[in-house]
């Protein structure tokens, strides 16, 4: 008697509510492939009725669907054997449930293993024809097959749902909250006009910011991390662009320009040469010590090498949702990110990025979903239409629609010209919105970017899009 058969076990006779909460949180992959078929059936019947079958209506059932009779005599074998095993209490069901989610995710993961190896040492063809071998095939594979245990665990977790027509309360009290603490309901990213327009990033928003090479998108994004731990939001940040060391030099060197201290901020270049004065280096203790000693949230620096698939980001992401609640996510950047697999074309591959993120911000935590920006590169050619123009435009994110229409939001920067240090931030597109510009203020050497006219809005420009 296996733990999967218990749990099947467990139903009978007609235990609707442990039916039905196995449907809202066990998938056929859970059980081993011969009770696979058995437990669609019952799936079927479930989700006909609403109840679960008798031994006279089982057997009904399969001679109605009809089913080969060999398969058939072995499906009402094992329902008897599965009948004989009903009554057990709540203690030992659950018990069973539980070992029977171990035991499958087990033998899965020696078979990644297994396969994996197999790839490495030996090579295998693909469903597709494909011969392949090597290390970096192996690992392909590997982190699929693990995506796809992680995805197991994560149906195996009761996903929100529920008949929102009793849920009156809820709703009354999330109202509330929202009213209650207006803006900061979101993730502020302390531009006030963007954060006036958005109520900050939403979870399961996923934002995109596009600019031309230097033109302050990994900037921009960090000051958007730092704004959010400085109001106590945990930020996961993970830089395929540039070093960890980089990222966090420019956060200590963004934190000294902090009113707290009330003195000018310290330049990043002298942390990062080792140039400081004996003041600076007194300074960036104090720094440094306010950081450890003070109620911000985290700053989770995260390197990942270039070409990493959205779901290994859904795997660093995961495993550090279990050590500490995430905020925001920040993807520095998407055009850096692979598919997962080989593509054709660099459009396909960049349009599977752009989908596999608006996934992660929507599915995180089980269906919760977190905020997740990220950032898009434009070419030449389009910095170059922008500046005559005096603005980009959503054609600029034309190397692949899916910009566009994954994007809850797309923010664009304009550099007018090389020695600027202002930036021209425009939204082209924001789905409970609308449109807007506004002006950023940089200060790359202290690692700042700050709005320089508060709540300035071009009605122009925004009334090109409301024609």
């Amino acid at each position: 008697m296996s733990y999967a058969e218990v749990t099947l076990a467990g139903v009978f006779p007609d235990q609707v509510m442990r039916m039905h909460f196995l449907t809202r949180t066990i998938i056929v992959e859970h059980f081993p492939p011969e009770l696979q078929n058995f437990y669609k059936l019952m799936i079927a019947y479930f989700t006909l009725t609403g109840g679960v079958p008798e031994p006279k209506e089982w057997r009904s059932m399969l001679q109605r669907d009809g089913v080969e009779p060999a398969v058939r005599e072995k499906m009402e074998a094992t329902y008897r054997k599965l009948w004989e095993l009903a009554g057990q209490e709540d203690h030992a069901w659950q018990f069973a449930l539980e070992a029977m989610k171990t035991d499958r995710q087990t033998e899965l993961f020696i078979e990644a293993l297994t396969e994996g190896m197999r790839v490495l040492t030996e090579g295998l063809t693909n469903r597709k024809g494909e011969r392949v071998y090597g290390y970096r095939a192996a690992y392909a594979v590997l982190t699929k097959r693990l995506g796809e245990i992680d995805q197991l665990q994560a149906n195996a977790d009761a996903l929100p749902e529920g008949n929102v027509m009793i849920e009156g309360a809820e709703v009354w009290d999330d109202y509330k909250l929202r009213k209650t603490e207006g803006a900061h309901i979101g993730v502020q990213t302390g531009f006030v006009t963007l954060d006036n327009l958005t109520f900050g990033v939403q979870r399961g928003e996923f934002w995109l910011m596009a600019a031309y090479a230097g033109h302050g998108k990994s900037q921009t994004l960090s000051n958007m991390g730092y704004q959010a731990v400085m109001d106590g939001r945990n930020v996961v940040y993970l830089t395929l662009e540039t070093l960890r060391d980089q990222v966090r030099r420019r956060f200590i060197a963004r934190h000294s320009s902090h009113p707290k201290f009330e003195s000018e901020g310290l330049y990043y270049n002298d942390i990062k040469s080792g140039s400081l004065t004996p003041e600076g280096e007194a300074k960036l203790k104090v720094v440094l010590d306010d950081l450890k000693g003070s109620d911000y949230g985290r700053f989770e620096v995260v390197w990942m090498p270039r070409g990493s698939s959205p779901d290994q980001v859904k795997m660093k992401m995961d495993i550090l949702e279990a050590l500490f609640p995430i905020d925001l996510v920040i993807v520095d950047y998407a055009g850096l990110m692979g598919a997962g697999r080989r593509v054709e074309h660099r459009r396909e591959g960049l349009t599977e990025v752009l989908q596999g993120l608006k996934g992660l911000a929507t599915g995180h935590h089980r269906g919760r979903g977190v905020p997740l920006v990220s950032a898009y590169q434009t070419s030449r050619v389009k910095l170059q239409e922008a500046r005559k123009e005096g603005g980009y435009t959503l054609d600029s994110l034309a190397e692949t629609a899916e910009a566009e229409r994954s994007a809850d939001l797309v923010l664009t920067l304009l550099r007018q010209h090389d020695e600027d240090t202002e930036l021209r931030a425009q939204v082209l597109k924001y789905r409970d919105g609308r449109m807007i510009e506004f002006t950023l203020e940089t200060d790359f050497s202290r690692s700042i970017v700050t709005e320089s006219e508060i709540g300035a809005a071009d009605e122009s420009f925004t009334s090109l899009f409301s024609e």
